[in-house]
């Protein structure tokens, strides 16, 4: 639209929802088993009282996938990898069950940051938040203030040393 091309690719990540017996007496926090890409992926949050949903935030794809035909559904295989990360580290859910599962598409970076600042320092009133793989709703606030900060500022003064986010030609790669 405006002559800059972003190179974001869509990456697919499978869920699925874990069934309870019995609420558990508290809310379980979102829990992300995953720092720096180390870690197993593993990660679950509460969605009802007596529902989890979690899912394996690793993922292994050469391509990027076509959002018009991929596979939506979550694969048997997955469902065990996760069931299996799950008994590692909550050993005693009350009648933990698999439910259904799904697949979705996360937009991804080369090196999974998300872009936030001007395309081109040539064009920097031009600027974009895009990329946060799956994590746009928990980074949305700081990412909306870096990118207003470019606007107003010319600069990420509300948080200095996100410079590193700009989609420069160093990190605005092509994958794969």
């Amino acid at each position: 639209l405006f002559g800059q091309r972003l190179h974001i690719w869509p990456e697919r990540h499978e869920a699925v929802v874990i069934h309870l017996d019995e609420p558990l007496g508290y809310t379980m926090p979102m829990v992300m088993d995953l720092v720096n890409g180390e870690g197993s992926g593993l990660n679950f949050r509460h969605e009802k009282s007596t529902e989890l949903i979690a899912e394996i935030h690793k993922v292994d794809s050469l391509a990027p996938e076509d959002p018009d035909n991929y596979n939506d559904h979550c694969e048997e295989r997955s469902k065990v990898r996760l069931a299996e990360l799950l008994l590692e580290r909550l050993p005693d859910l009350p009648g933990a069950r698999l439910g259904r599962g799904w697949a979705g598409l996360y937009p991804v970076t080369a090196d999974h940051r998300p872009f936030v600042g001007p395309i081109d320092a040539s064009e920097p009133t031009l600027v974009t938040a895009a990329g946060a793989g799956g994590y746009g709703i928990q980074l949305a606030p700081v990412i909306g203030q870096i990118a207003a900060d470019w606007v107003l500022h010319g600069a990420p003064v509300s948080a200095p040393g996100t410079e590193s986010l700009l989609p420069s030609a160093t990190r605005n790669i092509a994958l794969r």
